[in-house]
């Protein structure tokens, strides 16, 4: 099968950081984002390979009764393949065996048809609000 995933590494940052800056569209990095949450839970992060190239990210923060799935991204040279579809399945399975039962994530409107699929319900809108690049710890 061409398919493989497998727990994410840290040595697979600079590859998962190329999946979420061209799945996102976007210019920033997420490699600050991916050390920390990889520090945080580092077992609940997965890397899809397709034919042993990286082309897909999701993660779990498992918080026991409850866990936020994010960071779901496919590269874009690898969509259409199932690959979305494996992760989030996979990721869902991980969380239920370790007892967790509620999954929470944002999705985009190219990801919302995929969470529906999956059994995800809407819940309402939210809005991403980042602080000019700065990290608040104290206020």
């Amino acid at each position: 099968m061409p398919l493989n995933i497998r727990n994410l590494d840290t040595s697979d940052i600079d590859a998962a950081n190329e999946i979420l800056v061209a799945a996102f569209q976007s210019a920033r990095s997420y490699k600050d984002d991916l050390e920390f949450y990889l520090a945080l839970v580092p077992n609940d992060w997965y890397l899809a390979e397709w034919e042993g190239t990286p082309a897909g990210l999701v993660g779990v923060v498992n918080y026991g009764p409850m866990a936020y799935v994010g960071f779901m991204g496919v590269h874009p040279t690898f969509y259409r393949k199932g690959i979305a579809k494996a992760l989030m399945m996979h990721g869902l399975a991980k969380m239920e065996a370790a007892g967790c039962s509620i999954a929470l994530l944002d999705a985009s409107a190219m990801g919302e048809p995929l969470y529906r699929q999956v059994g995800f319900v809407d819940d309402g809108k939210s809005a991403q609000y980042l602080m000019d690049g700065r990290l608040v710890r104290n206020p």
